[in-house]
């Protein structure tokens, strides 16, 4: 009671009533118990967007392992997809735009492995064909030993290496790097000419 007499009234501890004389449920607010499933706008309640940085990756930039989109990539069943397969298998490496996240509903997933020597036709094919089945998409696969050295350097400058066993690949990558250092010097007379007289070949 208070000092002039009067009591203070108590909070009711009934639920409220609606309009109609019901009695509302009480809404329990906090975290949801770990039966209960979270979801956010836009993104399923049993899917999550983990972030992963690519083993030995030269750009320090990671991969998303989208959930939504076209240019949705789950990188693991496909590294383990070409790790039983090429028992020889130094380095895996994804790019283009499925690897960057800049894909379309059409776009090929492109990746490529460096194994010791080189990769056998079919069996590329067939490789090919396994990891679109597990992308849900088209796959072209590149032996990177047996790409020209421009297209290896595209491969390791604007690609991700998704996987390395040892320090072999990263001698690889030196290796492309040098030669296409040296294939740019012995081509820019020929590009200088070109740009000078605006044809490749003289008269």
């Amino acid at each position: 009671m208070r000092s002039g007499g009067t009591e203070r009234p108590r909070p009711s501890r009934l639920r409220p009533k609606s309009a109609a004389g019901a009695r509302l449920p009480f809404r329990r607010e906090g975290p949801p118990r770990a039966d209960q499933a979270v979801t956010f706008p836009g993104v399923p309640g049993d899917t999550a967007t983990p972030t992963r940085t690519p083993v030995r990756s030269r750009r320090r930039y990671a991969l998303r392992e989208h959930r939504s989109g076209a240019s949705a990539v789950t990188w693991d069943p496909l590294i383990h997809e070409l790790r039983q397969g090429l028992p020889t298998l130094l380095a895996i490496y994804a790019f283009g735009s499925r690897a960057t996240g800049e894909a379309g509903p059409e776009s090929d997933l492109d990746m490529a492995v460096l194994v010791e020597g080189r990769v056998a036709p079919l069996a590329l094919w067939e490789l090919a064909g396994a990891l679109a089945e597990r992308a849900s998409c088209t796959v072209d696969l590149l032996d990177l030993r047996a790409a020209t050295t421009v297209m290896q350097y595209q491969v390791i400058i604007t690609g991700t290496q998704l996987w390395a066993k040892d320090h072999q690949a990263a001698l690889f990558e030196t290796m492309v790097l040098s030669e296409k250092t040296a294939l740019g010097e012995a081509r820019a007379p020929l590009l200088e000419l070109i740009q000078r007289d605006g044809r490749i070949h003289e008269r």
